[in-house]
């Protein structure tokens, strides 16, 4: 079978036959991935050659350099002779000295070519040989000391340069099988087993002789690979390859077929005497255990037989279905066995355990059309956008390659096929007809595709056409899906013009069908998906036209003549393009304002876009304000225009204005300054038409003063400055606003006619409202929820309003000495589940600070030496249990703490994240300060202040007080030392005279 084998073996012969030797022994030891050629022409031989182990011995130990070309040595078998021939680099032509391959090969193998010896030629003489003509020419070269080519006569130089000739051909031979060659196993690989294979069947159909086909596989081989790496894999690979060599004859075909499936076809064999051989090779490959007897497999073989008798195998590739389906059948019924194909084989639905059984077929200008038509398939379905779209792709390039008569794709819907695409050749072959009714199968047609669909395999049939007295062939295919049947491919054409081969073909076609079900169903899936999209973008818009009318219908409010000089602001400002800053604490109705600045503008009528600086990303928030070009970022798949300029010729909200990186607000800057913006990874500069309203709850120009905003920047956007008044400093407005929320949840939830006890007014009055109209909104909205008769009281509000002299500022001088710290401590400790009104302000910091100081001190102590983040930890609990504490309500969280809702929702973004991701890690230690936080957040009289600055700073000086290293005490605050150095310089007990957070245990 192997094309280097039959090179050498002739040359073999012809070197017997010019010496006149009775036996010429012919041995290449292995190189590289090539594996050792033997090869015995004659006998008896030499017995230095007589096999492979004996020759690799006699190699080894033998060669060396040869002052001459021919290396000799006599054999120890009497009459023998042993030649080496090395390969001189001038025999070979130039053109294949300058190539790659030969470059490549001085440069691995330098030796090859220089003076080792290529190739061994035994040559053993009878006594019959000794004694004829042959003598004088033979020995004279053998015997004879002088090898110089001036000395030899005619018949000596023919003879040498005969074995001179031997080591070029072993060179072209070696070339040869790097390609061809199974670089693991040195066997001979797919392609020409295949072309063997083809010409073994083709001249037992002609001789009227069997041919058997064997597939071996290791059971289990993948978990060679896992357990002990590819490595040894291809080591196990290899040993089974020489294995199989010993096994079997010399006239036997050996070749490893693809991944771990080895083949052997064996001429003139009858099933019954390759099952013999087949019992051989499973015991032989499973008896021995392999690396080094560390590992032991099973062995699954599977056998075919072309019997001409029985006219049953059309050609090599159904012997090679067949032969798949019983090594199939042999793993199926657990492997470690040998099985036979048999008819009741092809009832069972087996599968195939080589994919590219039917693709690859040995057959060059067949295997370039197979390939071709699915690489054309895989590409057409890349760029098909629905499922007709894709199945005319489809259909034509089949019907030209093909020189089909008429292909058709159905789809299986409701019980039934529904054509997608079909083409007709006209009766004069020069055009066709595309038409999905141009498609009309005749009764036997419509039976094959319906055999095709119920035996979920492709079948075929032979008609006659009567009309033009030809053959025709006709194909159905199943299009399968999770062995669910979606479609079928027809396909029909005259024997002489269809390029299809009726069985051999059925491989390919299945191969193809597979591909085309999950392309149809991937198309089908898409659109399907288009059409849920569609469905959702109009219900979306729906939507936002409803919120659009009821914003644009929106009117603010209100009673007091603070509000009404706010408004009057509004209207005077609206009708120009000036750059409005709407500033006022959280929940005050901010946006609303700004709305209501574009609503009265002359420009109302354009796009009106709401950007919330402070719930973008930091890393995004340039691109959503100015846009960005493909490819300006990792994921940029496309261009995408800014928030800004959406709305061009409208007005841009910008809210949370204060909470934009300094990066940001300098690009910023020049847009309002210019109305010119360049988006992320552009070069180009947009004019943009845009008025600019600019929001914030902070004080931006003690931000400036601190440099956490661009001065610059905050004298451009303060042109027109709108300060909406907080809700307890215009008093007229709370029960005004009350009723309309009552009246409209009341309706909302269907609740009938509210209103309001008279203690429940008298207390909404009084309540200081941290939350604006946003917490007296939710407040209403609750109360109407939970109302269960037509009045409101204070169970329904919930409020919890302090007394005055309780909310005067906590003077965090006022901690008491360091053993009441720890009292107080003890008693928080004692009672972590209890009520804690008693305890006032400075006792729960203190016993918060105590705490925390023995934190300090584990740390310090730990055995592993790993400080832990001390200041993180507090601050996401501290955030965590004050969102609790407010019922989950962010604007009552955020008033508890005393810190912006922005910052506040920010934080608690962020520790529920890394809750969910069971990334909130805390040791055993810390549940000692978690009640303390829960008597801080409890404590009736907790100063209005940081909560959060006030703690860090607690926790900034008890870490100050026991560390001296800035590292050590960035890392127990979890922030950089930079940061921590900043805090040092910044805290304020700097600035007195004694230290206010001392609390030592």
């Amino acid at each position: 079978m192997n094309r280097t084998t039959g090179l050498l073996r002739a040359y073999a012969t012809l070197v017997r036959r010019v010496s006149g030797a009775a036996s010429v022994c012919l041995y290449v030891p292995p190189e590289g991935e090539c594996a050792p050629i033997l090869i015995h022409d004659g006998e008896p031989t030499v017995g230095e050659l007589s096999s492979l182990e004996t020759a690799a011995t006699f190699s080894r130990q033998s060669n060396g350099s040869a002052q001459n070309q021919i290396l000799k040595i006599q054999s120890d078998t009497e009459g023998g002779w042993l030649i080496g021939v090395r390969c001189e680099p001038s025999r070979i032509p130039l053109d294949m000295r300058t190539s790659d391959a030969w470059r490549r090969r001085a440069e691995d193998k330098p030796s090859t070519t220089d003076s080792s010896v290529v190739c061994w030629v035994g040559l053993r003489f009878g006594p019959e040989e000794l004694g004829g003509p042959q003598e004088s020419a033979a020995f004279r070269l053998l015997g004879g000391d002088n090898a110089d080519p001036d000395a030899m006569d005619g018949e000596q130089q023919g003879l040498t340069s005969l074995l001179d000739l031997g080591g070029v051909l072993v060179w072209y031979a070696r070339q040869i099988s790097s390609i061809l060659d199974d670089p693991v196993t040195g066997l001979a690989g797919r392609a020409e087993f295949q072309a063997s294979l083809n010409h073994a069947f083709e001249t037992a159909r002609e001789s009227g002789r069997p041919l058997s086909l064997l597939f071996v596989n290791p059971d289990d081989f993948t978990a060679v690979n896992e357990n002990n790496g590819h490595e040894a894999g291809d080591r196990v690979l290899r040993e089974i390859g020489e294995r199989l060599r010993k096994t079997q004859r010399v006239s036997d075909a050996i070749a490893k077929y693809g991944g771990a499936i080895f083949a052997s076809f064996l001429p003139e064999t009858h099933i019954s005497s390759a099952q013999i051989v087949a019992e051989k090779i499973w015991s032989r490959l499973s008896e021995t255990p392999y690396l080094d007897g560390s590992v032991r497999l099973g062995i699954s073989v599977g056998i075919a037989e072309f019997d001409p008798e029985k006219k049953d195998v059309e050609g090599s590739l159904e012997l090679i279905r067949r032969a798949d389906k019983a090594l199939n059948a042999a793993k199926r019924f657990g492997g470690n066995h040998v099985v036979a194909w048999n008819p009741e084989l092809e009832a069972k639905d087996l599968g195939s355990l080589d994919r590219m059984t039917g693709i690859y077929t040995g057959n060059m200008a067949k295997d370039y059309r197979n390939m071709t038509l699915l690489s054309e398939t895989m590409t057409a379905v890349a760029g098909s956008g629905n499922v007709r779209e894709l199945a005319d792709r489809v259909v034509e390039r089949l019907f030209n390659t093909l020189k089909a008569d008429r292909i058709s794709i159905l789809e299986w819907r409701d019980d039934a096929f529904e054509v997608l695409e079909s083409l007709t050749r006209t009766p004069d072959g020069a055009e066709s007809a595309s038409s999905s009714e141009s498609f009309g199968p005749r009764k036997s047609e419509k039976k094959l595709i319906e055999d095709a669909r119920r035996k979920r395999r492709p079948v075929h049939a032979t008609f006659s056409d009567g009309a033009l007295g030809k053959k025709v062939l006709s194909f159905a295919v199943p299009l399968l899906l999770n062995d669910t049947c979606i479609g079928c491919l027809y396909l029909d054409g005259r024997a002489d013009t269809l390029t299809l081969e009726g069985h051999s073909d059925l491989g390919f076609l299945r191969a193809l069908a597979t591909q085309l079900a999950v392309a149809l169903d991937r198309a089908r899936l898409g659109e399907q998906q288009r059409e849920q999209n569609k469905k959702e973008q109009s219900r979306l818009r729906a939507e936002l036209d409803v919120l659009r009318t009821s914003l644009q219908k929106a009117e603010l409010v209100y009673k007091s003549p603070q509000m009404e000089s706010v408004i009057d602001t509004v209207r005077r400002v609206a009708p120009t393009k000036a750059t409005v800053l709407v500033i006022g604490e959280s929940g005050t109705g901010k946006e609303l304002v700004a709305r209501t600045v574009h609503e009265l503008s002359p420009f109302n009528k354009k796009p009106l876009v709401v950007v919330d600086c402070g719930a973008i990303p930091t890393t995004l928030i340039e691109s959503e304000l100015f846009g960005h070009e493909r490819g300006a970022y990792t994921g940029a798949q496309e261009r995408r225009v800014g928030r800004l300029l959406e709305a061009e010729g409208g007005t841009v909200i910008l809210d949370e204005i204060g909470e934009l990186p300094l990066e940001v607000q300098s690009r910023l800057l020049r847009f309002v300054q210019e109305r010119q913006i360049t988006p992320v990874g552009g070069t180009r500069v947009l004019r943009v038409d845009t008025r600019l309203v600019a929001v914030t709850n902070r004080d931006l120009a003690v931000e400036a003063a601190a440099g956490r905003f661009r001065e610059d920047l905050y004298h451009r956007l303060n042109v027109v400055r709108i300060t909406v008044p907080p809700l307890r400093e215009r008093p007229d407005d709370i029960l005004f606003l009350a009723e309309h929320f009552l009246e409209h949840f009341a309706h909302q939830y269907q609740k009938g006619a509210l209103r309001f006890s008279p203690p429940a007014r008298a207390l909404m009055q009084e309540h200081d409202w941290p939350g604006n109209v946003r917490e007296l909104h939710n407040r209403i909205m609750q109360a109407v929820i939970l109302a269960e008769g037509s009045e409101i009281g204070l169970r329904e509000l919930d409020l919890d309003t302090v007394p005055p002299e309780q909310t005067q500022e906590w003077d965090r001088t006022s901690i008491q000495p360091q053993s009441q710290g720890l009292a107080v401590s003890e008693v928080v400790a004692r009672r972590s589940d209890e009520d804690f009104s008693d305890l006032t302000a400075v006792e729960s910091w203190a016993a918060l600070g105590s705490a925390l100081t023995r934190q300090i001190q584990a740390a310090l102590n730990d055995p592993s030496g790993q400080p832990v983040p001390l200041g993180t930890w507090l601050m996401e609990d501290i955030v965590l249990q004050a969102f609790a504490a407010a019922g989950e309500v962010s604007g009552r969280a955020r008033a508890l703490l005393g810190i912006p809702e922005t910052t506040f929702r920010r934080r608690l973004r962020k520790a529920t994240s890394k809750a969910k991701t069971k990334l909130l890690i805390r040791r055993p230690p810390w549940q000692e300060v978690v009640p303390s936080i829960t008597a801080l957040l409890r404590t009736p009289d907790i100063a209005r202040t940081d909560v959060l600055q006030t703690a860090r700073n607690l926790l900034l000086s008890q870490v100050s007080a026991h560390v001296e290293d800035p590292a050590l005490g960035a890392a127990l605050m979890g922030v950089t030392v930079r940061t921590y150095r900043l805090w040092m310089e910044e805290r304020p007990d700097k600035t007195l005279d004694h230290e206010p957070y001392v609390a030592v245990v």
